[in-house]
């Protein structure tokens, strides 16, 4: 039994984008598990994203441990026994969303890779909607493209498909923004259409008074 334990961010930025119910759940799971080595029960999407942190808490409990014995052994064993490489999180991370890529019949990984989309397409998402309803950021765009605010929406919803097309996900809005700038200019916008003479009928007229050489109408 321990006192304290180190939470780190990444166990943060892991549970952030779950639903709050799920966030309790996964969170008291990495408390009772740091503090007390309480063995969690999880519904099994949560079960693979705590196994992702749980080689940082046994890690910090082996130091921990190592502590209250007096410190770090000198040599390469403990207590008789050849030391563990512990992993750090970033690693177990990156091993976890590497796992996503293989396609195959373990039920584990099939669990990861539902975890995963169901993560990810929820950032895209909650990213999506924030920025549709953005009105300052939606005529920020159309200024800067020089289009109208509707060719702004339908690349905006033409970006949002292709990101779950291509599985492309971001950690939060701010990210999709930044990645929605980049993808943007490369894009073919639509400009704002000119009016016609009829719609303007004034600016046609001094149009032709320009070509005659004669003053405008005021």
């Amino acid at each position: 039994m321990r006192k304290s334990f180190i939470f780190y961010r990444t166990f943060y930025n892991a549970v952030q984008h779950l639903p709050e119910a799920e966030q309790l759940q996964i969170l008291m799971a990495i408390i009772q598990y740091a503090l007390d080595e309480t063995e969690p029960a999880l519904t099994p999407h949560l079960q693979a994203l705590f196994e992702v942190v749980r080689g940082n808490l046994d890690s910090s409990k082996e130091k921990y441990d190592r502590g209250k014995k007096g410190g770090r052994p000198t040599s390469g064993f403990d207590n008789g026994k050849p030391k563990s490489i512990q992993v750090s999180t970033s690693e177990n991370l990156n091993a976890f969303r590497l796992s996503q890529e293989k396609t195959n019949d373990n039920d584990n990984e099939n669990v990861n890779e539902n975890v995963n989309a169901y993560v990810n397409h929820n950032v895209n998402d909650d990213a999506h909607e924030s920025c549709i309803s953005d009105i300052a950021f939606i005529e920020l765009y159309a200024v800067q493209l020089k289009t109208t605010k509707d060719e702004v929406l339908r690349l905006m919803d033409f970006f949002h498909k292709h990101c779950k097309l291509t599985d492309k996900a971001h950690p939060n809005i701010s990210e999709y923004k930044r990645h929605f700038n980049h993808w943007v200019r490369h894009q073919d916008v639509k400009p704002i259409p000119k009016k016609q003479p009829w719609e303007d009928p004034i600016a046609y007229e001094n149009e032709v008074r320009r070509k005659l050489g004669k003053p405008p109408v005021e």
